[in-house]
């Protein structure tokens, strides 16, 4: 791989004479991000749906381009990327609308299908798994038979937080991201030795169409808003700065990475995604039995709302002072299930339980440390 150039940081965010293949790019996300690689200084070609007689494509995002910048190149190509057969004949077309160039491919089209898992109908199924992942692994494909030859391109595919969770009601969107993930890892296995850079950006909840039924349920939006640390969800202009890094010389030596825009961060999160329950403590610890030293209070964190978890740390804080929450969190990215609470639950004899619970759509959280757990699980430690 080449080293990043040696230049003035902001030069390496240019994106002059290079041109972007991107699909996805006339509504939303994607309409934000062919915005903000044409204010960069890149020619685009963007995708659109073929046009039919009762629907027209939306290429509003065309005129947006050229009122921002005046002189910018922007090429249109049709495909319906839920035909294969048309998606494997979008590359080859693109390279010759763009000069025989494509420097930076960007996947970001999807669709989305909702329905219990086992009313979920093949056509569905199909429908989505060839939108959103074998559309993608083919464009992918064949910029890469463009690009490795040359050693120079960007691949960023749009992953999602369904690529580290399963979601509710979504199988194939989810099995579709999931699989994003990790396609993006495997062609940035290949191609990263060849100087081309594959990586993907894994949106959390955006206000966008594609969540216009979550938006529209009061319930379910306010259950969303309270995981938000940001305490907003995101806008498509949110993904500005992150694509211009993946697609720039900035990010030269990023490779194989999903890089989460999901609002969260720090030690939060992790009850953000997974418990944010009550902690039940009993009203008064039970002493050991005569008959063994092992007889225990159990201490236990079950699943509810985040409405309350402020009130409930300060109840756990107050009755075992010595016990920060987030010190028993911290500790437990890095200890030993075995010694986690002996290293931080006062000392006293008894034992304690200790369970969290993640939500059917949070079975994995994700820190800005970078480290990962899933699941569910329980343990009881001895406390000496």
């Amino acid at each position: 791989m080449d080293p990043t150039p040696n230049i003035p940081a902001l030069n390496l965010f240019d994106l002059s004479h290079q041109h972007v293949l991107i699909t996805g790019a006339t509504r939303g996300i994607g309409a934000a991000c062919a915005l903000a690689l044409a204010q960069a200084g890149a020619s685009l070609c963007i995708v659109h749906r073929p046009f039919a007689s009762d629907v027209a494509p939306n290429l509003a995002i065309v005129d947006s381009i050229k009122a921002s910048v005046p002189h910018a190149r922007v090429e249109k190509i049709d495909c319906d990327l839920g035909d294969i057969e048309q998606v494997k004949n979008l590359f080859p077309r693109a390279l010759a609308i763009m000069d025989g160039q494509i420097h930076v491919l960007v996947n970001c089209a999807g669709i989305q299908r909702r329905a219990p898992a086992v009313q979920f109908s093949e056509a569905d199924w199909d429908d989505v798994i060839n939108t959103n992942l074998k559309a993608a692994f083919l464009l992918s494909q064949a910029a890469g038979a463009h690009m490795v030859p040359l050693r120079r391109g960007k691949i960023i595919n749009f992953a999602s937080l369904l690529t580290f969770q399963g979601g509710l009601t979504v199988p194939a969107y989810a099995a579709a991201k999931g699989g994003i993930g990790q396609l993006t890892k495997a062609f940035a296995n290949e191609w990263s030795k060849e100087n081309v850079q594959v990586n993907a950006i894994a949106p959390g909840y955006i206000a966008t169409d594609m969540n216009e039924k979550l938006l529209a349920d009061p319930v379910r939006l306010r259950q969303i808003s309270e995981r938000i640390p940001a305490g907003r969800w995101g806008k498509p202009e949110d993904f500005a700065g992150p694509i211009v890094f993946l697609a720039s010389k900035a990010s030269q030596y990023v490779c194989g990475e999903v890089l989460v825009v999901d609002g969260k961060g720090g030690i939060k999160s992790l009850f953000i995604w997974s418990a944010m329950g009550n902690i039940y403590v009993p009203a008064e610890p039970v002493p050991p039995s005569p008959a063994s030293s092992r007889t225990c209070t159990p201490l236990t964190l079950e699943v509810e709302t985040i409405a309350s978890w402020e009130n409930h740390i300060a109840s756990f804080e107050a009755r075992y002072p010595r016990v920060a929450l987030q010190q028993v969190v911290a500790r437990l990215l890095r200890l030993p299930l075995s010694s986690l609470l002996a290293h931080t639950l006062p000392s006293r004899t008894h034992c304690v339980s200790f369970r969290i619970i993640t939500f059917a759509f949070a079975s994995t959280f994700r820190y800005g440390t970078g480290q990962r757990i899933a699941g569910c699980g329980s343990f009881m430690c001895r406390i000496r």
